[in-house]
């Protein structure tokens, strides 16, 4: 029993060194941002040529080059002094107004902008005249074909806007009004 369990032992701490082989540490990881642009000339000055792996160009090499003969410790590591964090935020409903009112009726539908409202004209016109095209293909040619258009044409679009918000805000002046009886 003793021997399996050594044995154990050993397999686990084997599989531990495969997982991490080739990563780096955390430490090495936040000095690697501390970096200049001074060091990583330095380093390819000092390193120009080799191949990573070969000889002269190990991990250690590098390291020994930036660092000398450190070897962070326990003692060495810097520790952040204790900071204050904030309160991870509150669950649940948010501050944003709720799309249903207190009889459970559904928020209105925003009004369309004139665009929208010749959008719906000429959508199902250009999709059959570009088969094939992909969504953001047909966003620009109905772009283009709006910026094409004399303002005495958009107008009937621009009125047609109009009376969508104003049928928004009486309508939402409705929800808010049942929502508070």
């Amino acid at each position: 029993m003793v021997v399996s369990s050594l044995q154990k032992h050993k397999k686990e701490k084997e599989k531990q060194k495969k997982k991490t082989h080739g990563k780096m540490n955390t430490q090495f990881n936040a000095n690697v941002y501390c970096f200049t642009e001074e060091d990583f000339k330095d380093l390819l000055n000092n390193f120009e040529g080799k191949v990573v792996g070969e000889d002269g160009m190990k991990m250690a090499d590098v390291m020994k080059h930036f660092f000398g003969d450190f070897v962070p410790d326990k003692e060495n590591l810097v520790q952040p002094e204790h900071v204050e964090l904030a309160p991870p935020p509150k669950k649940g409903k948010s501050k944003k107004e709720s799309n249903v009112n207190a009889k459970g009726q559904p928020k209105p539908k925003k009004a369309k902008s004139s665009f929208l409202c010749y959008l719906d004209t000429i959508r199902t016109e250009v999709k059959e005249a570009n088969p094939g095209k992909k969504i953001g293909e047909l966003s620009k040619i109905h772009s283009q074909m709006w910026k094409g258009l004399s303002d005495e044409d958009k107008k009937p679009f621009i009125d047609k806007a109009e009376e969508d918000k104003k049928r928004y805000t009486t309508e939402l002046e409705a929800w808010k009004d049942d929502a508070n009886p």
